[in-house]
């Protein structure tokens, strides 16, 4: 079996998410010779992928006019011929490509797979410029594909009900983190973080239901003087400072711009994480969480129970009520902050880049048959 990547995701993203996922994923199938494949990316700034032994990607360079790089075109042009190249001299059996772009449907005489991560931008269509757009080449490759990936069964689910997709089309590979459980930082990495606080990680998008959660704990946050919200993500906007401030709660609001060891730090040293998100496909921070040992209350919504299991504290996330009593609880009672975290620390067990990469090769092997 061999498989080719192609360049998409190395392209848009500098670092993320599902960047780090496919990089991962060949990590470990060229450390386990797991299965055989190739990158198509010539020239990409991803940090994931560049510099690997599997990689011919190099940086390409900046040269920004009114704010956007203008060097952009031929490189991402090269991007994709080498892609089509590649997929022409026959050598591949399957292609994987890494991201919504169609640009090789009906040019290729291989299966392909992709994959879904979660379905936000059909639930929140509002939130994506470019969702029209990716909507449409979906449907093309949905109808197109041998078959899809996705991260949960919840995400499976989705791709039935939003359209129609055949469940034996479907193979669910669970994703993974690269913080690995028990994982401890330098105690002084983050000097200025207050003794205590409630976490919060990654994006505050109007799905994500921060505004909410923030209005549902501000009265506990001011019954309790010494207690902060800490938030690893952008800088807070001037709306979201204003918000703050209408609540009360402007001076109990902190936020960090964090690379990875920041972020172990943060888990490891909060009294709670908490994901009070309307919709996730998966939520890397719920493992992330785990793996510093980090008690957490959540939203009870989509993915959250099937990943999370008996080893989080469920809260309604339209319910402020719900919100603020689940987290109080978990807050002020030692025991049951011990029990979550030794829960998940077992949970977590079932979400390895080694079962990630061998879920994943599964569903390789089902299109191949």
């Amino acid at each position: 079996m061999n498989v080719l990547y192609d360049y998409q995701i190395f392209w848009y993203q500098n670092y993320g998410g599902i960047s780090r996922y496919y990089a991962g994923l060949m990590d470990f199938a060229y450390e386990k010779k797991l299965f055989d494949f190739k990158s198509a990316t010539l020239f990409s700034n991803n940090r994931f992928i560049n510099g690997k032994p599997y990689s011919k990607s190099v940086p390409f360079p900046k040269l920004l006019v009114n704010g956007r790089n203008v060097l952009t075109f031929w490189p991402n042009k090269l991007n994709r011929a080498n892609t089509m190249r590649l997929l022409n001299t026959g050598k591949f059996d399957l292609f994987h490509p890494t991201y919504f772009q169609d640009y090789f449907v009906n040019k290729i005489k291989v299966p392909f797979v992709i994959n879904f991560f979660d379905l936000i931008m059909e639930k929140f269509p509002e939130f994506f410029v470019e969702g029209v757009k990716f909507s449409a080449e979906k449907k093309n490759l949905l109808s197109s594909a041998s078959m899809f990936i996705a991260a949960s069964n919840n995400t499976k689910k989705d791709l039935i009900d939003q359209f129609g997709v055949e469940s034996d089309k479907i193979g669910v590979a669970y994703l993974a983190t690269h913080i690995l459980p028990h994982s401890v930082v330098n105690e002084t990495r983050l000097a200025g973080v207050p003794n205590e606080y409630i976490l919060f990680v990654g994006s505050r998008s109007r799905y994500k239901n921060f505004d909410f959660f923030l209005k549902s704990v501000s009265p506990i946050l001011k019954d309790n003087p010494k207690l902060y919200v800490v938030c690893a993500g952008d800088p807070f906007s001037e709306a979201e400072l204003k918000y703050f401030d209408e609540l009360g709660v402007k001076n109990r609001v902190i936020i960090y711009k964090v690379n990875d060891d920041d972020l172990i730090y943060l888990y490891g040293h909060a009294k709670l994480f908490v994901f009070p998100s309307a919709y996730e496909g998966f939520g890397i921070p719920l493992l992330e969480s785990f793996n510093c040992g980090c008690p957490m209350a959540i939203s009870n919504a989509s993915c959250f129970p099937e990943v999370v299991g008996d080893a989080a504290a469920y809260f309604d996330p339209l319910d402020e009520v719900s919100m603020r009593e689940t987290i109080s609880n978990v807050l002020f009672d030692e025991k049951m902050r011990a029990l979550l975290v030794e829960r998940g620390f077992e949970r977590t067990k079932a979400f390895s880049l080694e079962n990630t990469a061998l879920q994943t090769k599964a569903i390789y092997e089902k299109v191949l048959e």
